[in-house]
């Protein structure tokens, strides 16, 4: 049984990312809306959690949010959506690749 499992899941279709564009939609979607906060919220707590792992380990952070400035989810969709705007190409990108670039535009490491 467990040989047969292991070998539906090696067939089984890879995972793809979501893009930027299908985030976009579900953030522009009034009754998805909700779940796009999610969505950018998550990025947010786990790109921040890279960042202070990264920091404690003696690496280079990806992005340096100045002092003891919060970002709150409104203001993360407000840089997704710029990210967007300035690089329209990357609409086929990860999500997460996009909010990443528009976070190290807006805070970058000096």
């Amino acid at each position: 049984m467990v040989k047969w499992l292991f070998v539906f899941m090696c067939l089984a279709s890879p995972a793809y990312p979501m893009t930027g564009r299908q985030a976009l939609e579900i953030l522009d979607n009034e009754n998805g809306n909700i779940n796009g906060l999610y969505l950018i919220s998550g990025f947010m707590a786990g790109f921040t959690w890279s960042n202070s792992w990264v920091e404690l380990n003696g690496g280079k952070k990806m992005f340096c949010i100045p002092g003891e400035l919060a970002i709150v989810v409104d203001q993360a969709v407000d840089i997704f959506r710029q990210e967007l705007g300035i690089n329209p190409d990357s609409v086929e990108d990860p999500a997460g690749l996009v909010m990443l670039l528009g976070l190290q535009r807006v805070f970058p490491c000096q």
